[in-house]
């Protein structure tokens, strides 16, 4: 490796940090997305990573579009259900979202002949276009899903997660990506699981917290900017990829909305029918039925079913 020695004049001709996702994801960035089991993070990292594979933004915030590679290293049926149910829901087809993914666990250690072996085969890639022509496919996000699957030794040790990281370093230098590493909290949730090496190499920590159907994405590092306020997202249940997306609260009322109009279009219905045709969890069915009532959207006739119309409604009950 050459070293070369920069001046004060040198360093302000460097070039200003980008974004791939504005002010959340630092392009070529070393990313740590972490919380406790079952916070969505999985379902974030593919909300993040598929709005660049498909160049649109993500919640709002502007993206560089470029192609992604997504190790889900738990593999399965899973994730295809979370990428599939992503895709129908923004309503791309697709060969719209340039995304490939990895459905068993890479080692990242330099040492390891599966991972050496991923770093030649996207080397080696190549796709021909629609006039015959060979053009290089490259990673400007690769996604590791999860650290825990895809780590060789013990987290705890500065040592081993050294290696890990400079694996991820290595990805990153040979490709000119951003990484992200989807990680698990410890007990307690107080932060990351393992080795304090991974937060000091990170650019950037993204802390998940998980209340019920809804979830927080805090800025838990931002190493060369602001850290951004925190991003309030729901989760939306897609019932027929059994599975489901995120989406803003203010999103996720108005589609929720819409489907419940939807289905009285077709006629009156009970409490417990469009409880199940919305597929929404009660709590917040209730929620969306009394907001409806109150707003005149929906009333109840005289059989005491829920129906379109403007009128003064019935009552507020909604069982």
């Amino acid at each position: 490796m050459s070293i070369e020695l920069y001046g004060i004049a040198d360093l302000r001709e460097l070039p200003t940090p980008e974004w791939m996702i504005e002010n959340v994801i630092p392009e070529k960035g070393f990313v740590v997305l972490w919380g406790e089991p079952e916070s969505y993070k999985s379902f974030l990292a593919i909300d993040l990573s598929l709005s660049v594979a498909a160049g649109i933004p993500w919640q709002g915030y502007d993206v560089v579009a470029g192609p992604v590679l997504y190790i889900s290293a738990e593999g399965g049926r899973g994730i295809a259900q979370r990428a599939i149910a992503w895709v129908d829901h923004h309503d791309l087809r697709d060969i719209d979202v340039d995304a490939l993914f990895v459905l068993n666990p890479i080692l990242l250690h330099d040492q390891e002949s599966d991972f050496n072996e991923l770093v030649s085969d996207i080397e080696d890639m190549r796709f021909e276009d629609e006039d015959g022509l060979d053009g290089d496919w490259n990673p400007s996000l690769i996604v590791i899903d999860t650290l825990a699957r895809c780590f060789n030794g013990d987290e705890n040790l500065q040592e081993d997660m050294g290696l890990f990281i400079r694996a991820a370093d290595r990805l990153r230098e040979t490709f000119g990506c951003a990484v992200i590493i989807v990680h698990h909290a410890r007990l307690g949730a107080e932060r990351e699981r393992g080795s304090t090496a991974l937060r000091g190499a990170a650019d950037t920590m993204l802390k998940v917290e998980r209340n019920g159907t809804d979830l927080t994405i805090s800025c838990d590092k931002q190493k060369d900017a602001e850290h951004f306020e925190d991003i309030e997202l729901s989760f939306l249940p897609i019932t027929e990829s059994n599975s489901g997306v995120l989406m803003s609260p203010q999103t996720l009322k108005e589609t929720r909305d819409s489907r419940l109009l939807g289905i009285l279009e077709g006629g009156p219905a009970s409490y417990s029918d469009l409880l199940t045709a919305t597929a929404i969890p009660e709590t917040s069915f209730k929620r969306l039925i009394k907001w409806s009532l109150e707003n005149h959207k929906i009333s109840r006739d005289s059989d005491g079913l829920y129906v379109l119309g403007s009128g003064r409604p019935k009552g507020l009950a909604v069982d």
